[in-house]
């Protein structure tokens, strides 16, 4: 149990936290403890924009490989799409009002040190796709637990 703002959350505990996951070039499918994702390329000229939020749209051209796919960790920043300026993650999710039980298991992909996405919640607008994108890398995420 614990006391997040005004409330009491009781939750189960639990003591393994999310290693990491390496994605590879070229990969499309990862099925690891509690994750699953879908990685699939696609023309950006026939790409349909897909709004959902366990979707990631982004521009492959920009994306450094192998990505990685761990846990958000203290210090962590990334550019919010939208915006121009960058934000501590333990920033943004406090101001998403995400309670504290479900901020340990904010997972977050990264390319070359950098965050693209904070999986589930906020693309990083360096990768977001524009009208110079020529293929987009669309990467949807199932948590199993």
């Amino acid at each position: 149990m614990i006391k997040d703002r005004e409330q009491l959350v009781i939750t189960p505990r639990n003591l393994s936290r999310f290693g990491s996951v390496t994605i590879a070039e070229g990969q499309t499918e990862v099925d690891e403890e509690h994750v699953q994702m879908t990685l699939r390329y696609v023309p950006a000229s026939a790409y349909k924009l897909n709004t959902k939020p366990h979707v990631a749209a982004l521009d492959a051209g920009l994306l450094k490989f192998p990505l990685k796919l761990r846990s958000w960790q203290e210090g962590d920043w990334f550019v919010p799409l939208g915006m121009n300026g960058k934000k501590k993650i333990s920033d943004f999710l406090i101001d998403k009002k995400i309670p504290a039980n479900l901020k340990a298991k904010t997972l977050v992909l990264v390319s070359d040190q950098s965050i693209v996405w904070i999986a589930g919640h906020r693309l990083d607008n360096r990768f977001k796709v524009t009208e110079k994108t020529e293929q987009v890398l669309e990467i949807s995420l199932k948590r199993t637990s």
